[in-house]
């Protein structure tokens, strides 16, 4: 079974928190808000190595983020 990532979860409990997309990608380790943003508008996926962060940053448990 595939899971996808829940994207609109993740841009919600974002913006809830009140991070920018320059706060999200220096969490992540990117060099830069438009990378951050890609990810989580669907152009690029998120690294597997990026979800634990993720989910630490914004207090989503890791199977939360699958659909």
């Amino acid at each position: 079974m595939t899971k996808t990532i829940n994207l609109p979860l993740i841009k919600a409990t974002r913006l809830k928190l009140g991070y920018t997309n320059e706060e999200m990608a220096s969490a992540l380790g990117l060099n830069g808000a438009d990378k951050y943003y890609r990810r989580e508008q669907g152009e690029y996926n998120f690294k597997a190595t990026e979800l634990p962060a993720l989910s630490h940053v914004l207090h989503i448990p890791l199977e939360k983020i699958f659909t």
